[in-house]
């Protein structure tokens, strides 16, 4: 009975919702479920009318202020203006899902409201017929909204994606609902006992791809400065081809050859350009080409000398008989 008589004091939003209905059509109405994965939701209203017909607004929004002030939850109520319409939004913080219902159907008085779980898996009902009944009886159209620019919608923002849903349009994790064009009920069902864990999984896979790649970037980084700090290599002094040395007549055979001309001595080289110290350095300058040595003269041929017949060789002295040798035996009797 206490919680009946605590909720029933949020009974003037809906007041205020009569109140707008009945002064214009030119009004904008939603509900906003903001879902958080530690299983409480925040519950936003606005309630705004276009600038021309903003009379009595101040009252609703005095009367709200009076019935949350014995509120067990946290509120904030903010002024509302925009594209020419104000008025004030209303929002209640931190109700934990399993209160939600009642603080809905009980507080604010929204019929047909149902929220459950299981096991984690919550299932979302709203038959919002008399909501959007009761402006179509006081002559709200989709038309009409949709030519001055108003609506009457539900939102629900999820922490995580829907398993299944029957939202007229969605963005992301964020569904809505036209109140002025549902053929059925609200549907949702959403999960969070995988949206409260934390995925370390995906986490550190995201890192270590993160480092890797900061790690290529710095690479590329210090390779191209390395790149563009190096000096620029030296040009190479161009060669040019010596000229051919005369080596003059071949000399005879067993003679010595006449002595060769000394040659001219070589020129000397030009002294190569300083380079310049600062950085970059300057290319070298190159080296002037060698001047080509004198052609030796060619050694003139020695004459020919005639060869000296040589002297005839005496004969040899014939040799003299040899001395006949006695061959007469020798006496035995001596």
């Amino acid at each position: 009975m206490e919680k009946r008589t605590k909720f029933k004091k949020f009974s003037a939003l809906m007041l205020v919702f009569a109140i707008i209905v009945c002064f214009t059509g030119c009004m904008r109405y939603s509900m906003t479920a903001k879902i958080s994965s530690d299983g409480t939701a925040d519950i936003t209203f606005v309630y705004a009318i276009m600038e021309d017909y903003a009379t009595g607004m101040d009252d609703s929004q005095e009367k709200i202020e009076e019935a949350f002030e014995d509120l067990d939850y946290d509120y904030e109520i903010d002024e509302y203006d925009e594209d020419g319409f104000v008025g004030f939004t209303a929002t209640v913080l931190d109700i934990p899902l399993d209160e939600l219902e009642d603080v809905l159907s009980e507080g604010f008085e929204v019929s047909d409201f149902s929220l459950e779980e299981d096991d984690g898996v919550y299932t979302l009902e709203w038959d919002a017929s008399d909501t959007s009944s009761e402006a179509s009886g006081s002559g709200i159209s989709t038309d009409t909204l949709d030519q001055y620019d108003g609506y009457m919608k539900f939102v629900l923002e999820l922490p995580g994606k829907a398993i299944d849903d029957n939202a007229t349009s969605k963005k992301g994790n964020t569904l809505e609902w036209d109140l002025m064009d549902l053929d059925e009920s609200i549907y949702c069902e959403f999960d969070l006992s995988k949206s409260s864990s934390i995925p370390w999984g995906l986490i550190i896979g995201i890192i270590v791809g993160i480092l890797v790649v900061a790690a290529v970037v710095v690479a590329i980084v210090l390779i191209s400065k390395k790149k563009k700090n190096a000096p620029a290599p030296a040009p190479v002094a161009p060669t040019f081809p010596q000229a051919p040395v005369d080596q003059g007549f071949a000399q005879p055979t067993g003679f010595p050859q006449a002595p060769a001309f000394p040659q001219a001595p070589a020129a000397p080289q030009a002294p190569v350009a300083p380079q310049a110290p600062a950085f970059p350095q300057a290319p070298v300058a190159p080296q002037a080409p060698v001047v080509p040595q004198a052609p030796v003269a060619p050694v003139a041929p020695a004459p020919a000398v005639p060869e000296v017949p040589q002297a005839p060789v005496a004969p040899a002295a014939p040799e003299a008989p040899a001395a006949p040798v006695d061959n007469t035996p020798a006496d035995p009797t001596v």
